[in-house]
């Protein structure tokens, strides 16, 4: 498995509910622009089972971009951590849950003609403590699970009236 917070950088913070005011740096993966196929905007939709709501679904605009030798990620405008493997992807993606309260989520998936999938939940590293958590209060999950997917985003222009 490929592991975004293997890096030495200091993490970030990012919302899909709402952007966070806390953002700091930005993990990226070494790859030259010819030869990632990651490089691009992302139409993201992610799909949460388990809320007190029932399944909650949530799109934003991924970004990965080249900064000179290295890929590195944005999700609404905010860093994310990434790293990149032949076809495999890892995301960490500052969050918050139901309550409010600031969580991460771990994405893991793989990409396949032009189009990304993958689940997320929690890190090998939860506890046992946390993960009934989870099950029993699932508005206050740290570690949400679920799927996401991404396709090339293509932004619809206006048609002159």
């Amino acid at each position: 498995m490929i592991n975004p917070r293997n890096a030495s950088t200091p993490g970030n913070y990012f919302s899909l509910v709402a952007p966070l005011f806390l953002l700091s740096s930005v993990f990226s993966s070494s790859l030259s622009a010819q030869e990632s196929p990651f490089v691009g905007e992302w139409l993201l939709e992610i799909s949460q089972g388990s809320t007190v709501q029932g399944t909650t679904n949530q799109r934003g605009i991924l970004a990965i971009e080249m900064d000179g030798d290295e890929l590195v990620g944005f999700l609404e405008n905010g860093p994310i951590f990434l790293s990149v493997e032949d076809n495999k992807i890892a995301m960490t993606i500052d969050s918050r849950n139901a309550s409010g309260t600031p969580l991460e989520r771990y994405f893991e998936g793989t990409l396949s003609d032009r189009q990304m999938s993958g689940e997320f939940g929690p890190p090998d590293s939860a506890s046992e403590e946390e993960l009934l958590v989870c099950e029993r209060f699932p508005g206050g999950c740290i570690y949400p699970s679920g799927t996401w997917s991404a396709v090339p985003y293509v932004p619809v222009l206006p048609q002159s009236i």
